[in-house]
């Protein structure tokens, strides 16, 4: 249902105590970065279809990094 819309690496700036803490600072970074395409084909499709709804779906495979963003309690200590 879906394709990449846009990809990229880069050195993380803080160094992460642990695999899930260094996913979730990536998916951080990811959304970021996407939320210009999402703006970008919000107002392209509203524009054409005359809708206001419009959502970008983020995957994310490693489980700790799920409950870390669905917690927001969660902190990287």
């Amino acid at each position: 249902m879906g394709a990449r819309v846009s990809r990229g690496s880069k050195k993380q700036s803080s160094v992460s105590l642990s695999t899930s803490d260094a996913k979730y600072i990536a998916l951080s970074y990811a959304i970021q970065k996407d939320k210009w395409v999402l703006r970008l084909l919000c107002e392209a499709f509203d524009a054409a279809m005359n809708t206001s709804e419009c959502e970008l779906k983020i995957m994310e495979d490693n489980q700790s990094c799920i409950k870390m963003t669905k917690n927001p309690g969660t902190s990287l200590a």
